[in-house]
């Protein structure tokens, strides 16, 4: 399986850890960590932004391009169109703020906005 190319939700939740040498060395580790890795999770769900279902007619051949490029990158193909739409949108929001039009708009599109965040 090809590797992936994003941050799952799994793989934000995901602790490294150190080698242990015995349980007792484990045990006192997670009772040390636990406070901190208990904000993060915390933190995590938090930063979670409310989805919206939509519906697009693409032409068949972007469809086709958009399912290869996604399975070569081990993704499924909507994670890689919500992706790529996502990047355009945020790419375009900082061009329209160094060229200095549109502030409000792109402003808006680089926050979370308050409804969202909790």
């Amino acid at each position: 399986m090809p590797s992936r190319s994003r941050q799952s939700d799994n793989d934000l939740m995901t602790v490294r850890t150190p080698r242990f040498r015995s349980e007792a060395e484990e045990a006192a580790w997670w009772d040390r960590n636990m406070d901190r890795l208990a904000e993060k999770a915390i933190a995590c769900m938090q930063s979670r932004q409310a989805l919206k279902a939509v519906t697009m007619r693409l032409p068949e051949g972007d469809m086709a391009l958009a399912r290869v490029i996604a399975a070569k990158r081990g993704l499924r193909y909507q994670t890689y169109l919500k992706t790529v739409i996502h990047a355009a949108l945020q790419s375009e929001a900082k061009n329209l703020l160094k060229a200095g039009r549109g502030k409000r708009v792109a402003a808006a599109t680089l926050e979370v906005p308050p409804t969202l965040s909790r």
